[in-house]
């Protein structure tokens, strides 16, 4: 392509195309790590959540309420308003407990979402479909340990991402699990706009980088083509050779047109030298000629 067909086409091309990969690279890398790190400080927060939880419950009563379904029992009451209090002071959109006698079924115990006798609240025994999480449940329930799950999404309540966490009787058994949802669309959102703002960022500084190269390459080609340009027409025999290219700074241009400008000096007393021997010769010639018409 003509279009390419230069050097100073191609280097243009080169540096846009390497800053396009940097911008792109450093844009991925930043969005990223900002992504990891707000992923990190929902694990800490969830984590801390449910530990709070764990010391609410009761294990024993727990257990208890699972099989008589008291709503109206000291241990009920006291443990939501608990954790109802622990959910509104935190960043968590859900906080509940769930129980299961086969491991693979499970229901709701105390669910904290929301006020007591809330419709949003879910009554004791309520089934709930574990599914998406029920590897996470599972491995907090026998490794007894706090499990995150990963970002993922749900029709139901969109992007999320969800902790759990066993609950231990007295006599070390786990009755059940206490749970806690953050919703993270705002999140995703929030990021959505910064890489925006990033994607803008970088077009924008490519946009100046492109122009502040083209402007110092066609300054650096311009003077290349100077020199260009008398050594051509030196090479043609059309140069002025009182001409010189001027030199503004002692940089590699600078030095190339430097020696032009020797070369040209050069050819120029060189050529004077040559016009000064011709010249003697044709007076010595005149003068020969003249002597020899006399002595005839």
């Amino acid at each position: 392509m003509k279009l390419f067909s230069t050097y100073k086409a191609k280097l243009i091309g080169l540096l846009i195309t390497c800053v396009s990969l940097a911008c792109l690279g450093i844009s991925i890398i930043a969005i990223s790590a900002m992504k990891k790190n707000s992923i990190s400080i929902f694990e800490n927060q969830g984590i801390s959540i449910i530990q709070k939880a764990q010391k609410h419950i009761n294990g024993d009563y727990f257990e208890e309420l699972i099989e008589t379904k008291d709503e109206s029992s000291k241990f009920f009451k006291s443990t939501h308003q608990n954790l109802l209090s622990l959910k509104k002071h935190t960043e968590c959109t859900y906080l509940y407990t769930l129980s299961t006698k086969d491991g693979k079924n499970f229901s709701y115990v105390i669910d904290a979402s929301d006020e007591l006798y809330s419709d949003e609240v879910e009554k004791i025994g309520t089934p709930v479909d574990v599914t998406e999480d029920i590897n996470e449940i599972t491995k907090a329930i026998t490794e007894r340990t706090i499990v995150p799950t990963e970002m993922y999404f749900t029709e139901e309540w969109g992007w999320i991402i969800s902790f759990y966490g066993p609950i231990i009787n007295s006599q070390d058994k786990v009755i059940g699990v206490v749970a806690c949802d953050f919703l993270v669309a705002d999140f995703l959102s929030q990021i959505r706009k910064v890489a925006l703002l990033i994607g803008i960022a970088s077009v924008i500084f490519l946009v100046v980088f492109v122009i502040v190269q083209a402007i110092y390459l066609s300054y650096f080609f311009n003077k290349l083509n100077n020199v260009t340009k008398a050594m051509n027409n030196i090479a043609t025999g059309e140069s002025d050779l009182t001409a010189r290219i001027q030199v503004l700074n002692d940089n590699e241009l600078g030095q190339l047109s430097k020696a032009c400008n020797t070369v040209m000096e050069k050819l120029q007393s060189m050529i004077h030298t040559v016009k000064e021997s011709v010249s003697g010769l044709q007076e010595k010639s005149d003068k020969l000629f003249q002597e020899e018409v006399h002595f005839l």
